[in-house]
Formats: structure tokens, C-alpha cells, sequence
């Protein structure tokens, strides 16, 4: 857990100095920072690990890897999707007259663009919006922001599930054959449910025309970048097998179908995620097995194999 931790606190300030350099707001922070960092260690995760390493490794890593989306990455994704929609409420409210937003230096903007012909686009004018806004005299409601955020987190059904499942397993009773079906049965549907949804609106919206490059540089990062990230830290915290083999297969695996639906739910990036969920499931083949033999001739050799539990904290 503490390797993803630190893999996704790095992700999220390299995602916010490019933010900030490219004079972005906050939803396209969410939307740099979660294109690259939230890995599907559940739906593929397990799966893959299981048939790499046995049941032991496959049906627990994967879940201490998602605890670090829950600890860290999702409270900082719903803020910043959640200030995004208090801005774009607030944007709605100054359009309808209700927020008296205007200054001095908007009137000498507005009489400069008169005076010399300009008309505005319709974006020109929300960007304007979204400066006034920021105004001292348009406060974000931060105390809505911060329930909202707090029901979500509460309300989220893999957190819920995960939670579910460590008080009953702690209590130690078995769960009858007839509801351990229904719940395989259940779990096996979220895939191709998932992908079907996804399919539906990369076909319909053809996001693969707006957003190439975007996708090409997410997935450059998702590939690459977070597998070499990922390396760096079990060499510098001295992790041994298997976690460092199972840490680098980890962080190579596509990104994740909530992916999609957050970004479908705030109206921010779902064309870039539905794209790059789709490419990364396409390639997941040939990358998962090019990093597990670089795991493997980097760790491999140089660390005795151990399933030690006590080296599961730092995963």
C-alpha cells in the first residue's frame, strides 16, 4: 500500500504543476491526474496476478493496491470534480443575474473588446465567467463541497464492498453456497457491463477523432511512465519479492472503468477516459507481460522469493 501511496502522491504533483503550466483549472487537474493513476487492480488486477503468482498473491495484493485509490486518489479526484461543478453552478447563477460578480477592470475588458469590433464565442464568454467567479464576492460553498465529497466516499460501492467483506471475513463465518454464487455471478457481469457502456458512447460520440493525441500522451504516461515510476520506488524502498514483481505488474495494468463514470457524472474528460480505457484493455496483453519479464530480470534475480504478509504493507 505504501508503494502506491507515494507512486500516487508523485502522480498527483506532477498532474498539478502541469495543470498549472498550462494555465488549466481544477477539472482538468482531476481529469491529468486520473487518466494515468487509476489502475483496474480488481476487474483485471486479480485475474492477472492469480494466473502470474497463484491465489495467495492474486486475491489480496490487488485489494491492498485499491485501499491506496480509496485512502488517497479518490477524496482528492471528488474534490476537485466537486469544486468543478460548484464553479459551473456558480457560472449558471451569474448568467441568470443572480451573483453580482462584475468590476471595474470587467468593464474596462468588455468596453476594450467593444471598441475594438471583437465579438465573443460562446467559450470566451464562460471562461470570462469563470474569472469572475473567482471573485471574493463569489465564494465557493466549501461546506457543500466537502458533504458532498464525505457522501460519496461513503455511498462508493467497491469501498463499501471491500469493507463488507473484511468485517466478514474477521468474523470468520462462511458465506452460504447459495449467496457466494449470486455474488461470483454478480462480480463476473461488471466487466462486460462496464465495457459495453464504454463501447457505446466511444461509438456514438467517436471521441477516438477529438481526443487522439490526449490519448496517446495518457497512455505514453500509463504504460511507461507509471511502470518506471514504479520501479524507481521498489528499488529506492528496497522491497523484495514478490512485491516488487507484483508492485510493477500492478502499475502497468489499464486504467479503470470508474474511471469513465466520474468523468461522465462531472462532464469533464469521459472522452479521453472512454478512450483510453479501451486502448489500455486492447494492449493489456503485450504490456503486463513485457513489464512482469523486466519485474522479473530486474527483481527477480537479484531478491529471494517470499510471501511474507508483513511485505504486503508495502504494496
Amino acid at each position: 500500500m505504501l508503494l502506491f501511496l507515494t507512486i500516487r502522491a508523485c502522480a498527483a504533483l506532477i498532474a498539478l504543476i502541469y495543470t498549472l503550466c498550462s494555465k488549466g483549472d481544477i477539472a482538468d487537474f482531476a481529469v491529468h491526474y486520473l487518466a494515468p493513476t487509476w489502475i483496474d487492480v480488481i476487474t483485471f488486477g486479480v485475474p492477472v496476478l492469480t494466473a502470474m503468482f497463484g491465489p495467495a498473491v492474486g486475491q489480496h495484493y490487488p485489494v491492498l493496491a485499491a485501499f491506496s485509490s480509496f485512502i488517497f486518489e479518490l477524496p482528492v479526484i471528488l474534490i476537485a470534480y466537486q469544486i468543478h461543478s460548484a464553479r459551473q453552478d456558480l457560472i449558471k447563477q451569474s448568467k441568470e443575474g443572480e451573483l453580482p460578480v462584475q468590476d471595474e477592470k470587467t468593464h474596462l475588458k468588455d468596453d476594450a473588446e467593444e471598441n475594438a469590433g471583437m465579438s465573443e464565442s460562446s467559450e470566451d464568454k464562460d471562461s470570462l465567467v469563470v474569472n469572475l467567479v473567482d471573485q471574493p464576492r463569489a465564494k465557493l460553498p466549501w461546506g457543500k463541497i466537502l458533504r458532498n465529497v464525505g457522501k460519496r466516499l461513503l455511498c462508493t460501492p467497491p469501498l463499501i464492498a471491500i469493507i463488507l467483506g473484511i468485517i466478514w471475513g474477521s468474523i470468520g463465518w462462511k458465506i452460504p453456497e447459495v449467496i457466494g454464487t449470486f455474488l461470483t455471478n454478480l462480480g463476473n457481469c461488471v466487466t462486460p457491463v462496464a465495457t459495453f457502456c464504454v463501447g457505446i458512447f466511444i461509438t456514438d460520440g467517436k471521441p477516438f477523432t477529438r481526443v487522439w493525441r490526449k490519448t496517446i500522451v495518457y497512455m505514453l504516461i500509463k504504460v511507461i511512465g507509471m511502470p518506471l515510476l514504479a520501479m524507481a520506488l521498489i528499488a529506492a524502498f528496497g522491497l523484495r519479492s514478490p512485491v516488487s514483481e507484483v508492485g510493477l505488474v500492478i502499475a502497468s495494468l489499464p486504467l479503470a472503468f470508474p474511471a469513465f463514470t466520474f468523468a461522465k457524472e462531472y462532464g469533464r474528460g469521459e472522452d479521453v477516459m472512454a478512450t483510453c480505457i479501451s486502448v489500455g484493455t486492447i494492449i493489456m496483453l503485450p504490456v503486463v507481460i513485457f513489464w512482469a519479464y523486466c519485474a522479473n530480470w530486474v527483481f527477480g534475480s537479484n531478491h529471494s522469493s517470499s510471501s511474507d504478509p508483513s511485505s504486503m504493507m508495502f504494496l
